[in-house]
């Protein structure tokens, strides 16, 4: 019977040459219709690279007969081209792999929650799905980073804007808790709020103006679930953390979290009347992921959140590994275009870190969608000049320094390559406020 792997090698060798993986999928589809999950060829390409130094850890046995390009394409491994096995650790060139977690340590298994591998299955079987695009990396240091203290589950996700902080926040609670949905009781997302100045929003309070009367909220609710099953993980989502100061509105919990036996305090009256406890002892179980932009609308995170969190930035984006180009209904001449456009003008901001995240992308391919879908009037380059102008440029302010003179000098000199004359106008207005004032912003 064969096996996905012999299924890959049949590709590449009728192929003859490197393949992307919806290539491998589409050949291996062909021939084998039916037989395995999307998942299983994203395990498989993952496992049998022999450049891939984490296979070795999380699939020992795998047999390494692939070599993944830097173009993310694969091809069959040939030692006289591709030189000899220096990625296999341990071996010539390799590195030691030490445990990712020490004998005795907490692991996700402590409180019932899945460790690294089921974790990792989550993910192979959501990302072709779903469409995102999570590092695997990013995910494994977010998993160790939250149980490396044995009662302390918190981390922070910062970067770029429309990166997938969120979703990755989601779809990490979700394997962690074995739930079908972010709607299981296991899962909370709470999108934080401008002026929250104390922990009410979270904790609740008592009402003023009725007797014996305790306005509860989602949180404490959560809480309350996550101390009644101290064996199951709870995953709480702080969406925009920093929209008012996490110092002030968590701050009983940061001090709670920190201590032995720790308790949030909630009131001081009848707890039989309100029917709250006074007090709630901080659960093991509860993980906390909050995520956060930085912008003029949002504040700074304080020591006293930092010491205590795990922090992952998210700033890389790859035009290229979006993962929407393979199933994206544009004529492959018109993806290829607007590809390149994406992939210059991305080279050209990020140095100054002015470029954009996924969500852009998916944007900009689908307003050229749509043009095709609607029968617009518009060629390609017209309609990326629009959208790029809409889409791109709005974000672009800051102030006078050499990398955000080069970053929109060579924006300007992409968007003029690739012939797009609204959009190269627009920076080039920039550069000359740049010039006369030290400052430059899209909107005046």
């Amino acid at each position: 019977m064969a096996t996905m792997a012999q299924a890959i090698k049949e590709a590449l060798e009728e192929g003859g040459g490197a393949l992307s993986r919806e290539a491998i999928r589409q050949s291996v589809e062909s021939r084998y219709p039916g037989k395995w999950q999307p998942a299983t060829l994203r395990t498989d390409l993952y496992a049998c690279a022999i450049n891939n130094p984490k296979a070795y850890v999380h699939h020992p046995h795998s047999e390494r007969f692939l070599y993944k390009r830097g173009d993310g394409t694969f091809e069959l491994y040939d030692a006289r081209t591709h030189g000899p096995n220096k990625w296999e650790p341990n071996g010539t060139g390799g590195v030691s792999v030490e445990p990712a977690v020490p004998p005795g340590r907490p692991t996700g298994d402590a409180v019932g929650g899945p460790g690294l591998v089921k974790i990792k299955t989550h993910f192979d079987s959501i990302l072709e799905k779903e469409k995102l695009v999570f590092e695997w990396n990013m995910v494994e240091s977010l998993h160790l980073g939250l149980w490396a203290n044995e009662r302390r589950h918190f981390a922070v996700l910062t970067g770029l804007s429309g990166t997938g902080k969120t979703q990755l926040a989601i779809q990490y609670a979700i394997g962690l808790t074995s739930a079908g949905s972010e709607s299981s009781p296991q899962v909370c997302t709470i999108p934080v709020q401008p002026g929250w100045h104390d922990p009410s929003p979270l904790l609740g309070y008592v009402n003023p103006l009725g007797e014996n009367q305790y306005a509860q909220q989602d949180f404490l609710r959560f809480l309350i679930r996550a101390t009644e099953n101290p064996s199951e993980p709870h995953v709480c989502i702080l969406d925009e953390m920093n929209l008012s100061h996490p110092e002030q509105y968590l701050a009983p919990i940061l001090s709670a979290m920190e201590r032995e036996g720790g308790e949030i305090p909630l009131h001081g009256g009848d707890a039989g009347a309100y029917g709250v406890p006074q007090a709630i002892p901080y659960p093991g179980n509860l993980v906390i992921i909050g995520t956060v932009n930085m912008d003029e609308t949002t504040m700074g995170i304080s020591d006293k959140v930092l010491d205590r969190a795990f922090t992952l930035e998210f700033w890389d984006i790859d035009v290229g590994a979006w993962p929407g180009w393979e199933s994206s209904s544009l004529p492959v001449e018109s993806r290829q275009v607007v590809q390149a456009v994406l992939a210059d003008i991305m080279t050209a901001l990020s140095p100054a870190r002015l470029h954009f995240g996924w969500r852009v992308i998916a944007e900009v391919v689908r307003f050229l969608e749509r043009r095709e879908d609607e029968g617009a009037d518009l060629s390609v380059d017209e309609a990326l000049d629009r959208v790029i102008y809409a889409k791109v440029l709005p974000k672009l302010r800051g102030d006078d320094s050499a990398r955000a003179r080069e970053a929109l000098e060579r924006c300007g000199a992409a968007l003029e390559a690739h012939g797009l004359p609204q959009s190269r106008r627009k920076v080039a207005e920039l550069v000359d406020d740049l010039d006369e004032t030290g400052a430059f912003r899209f909107w005046r």
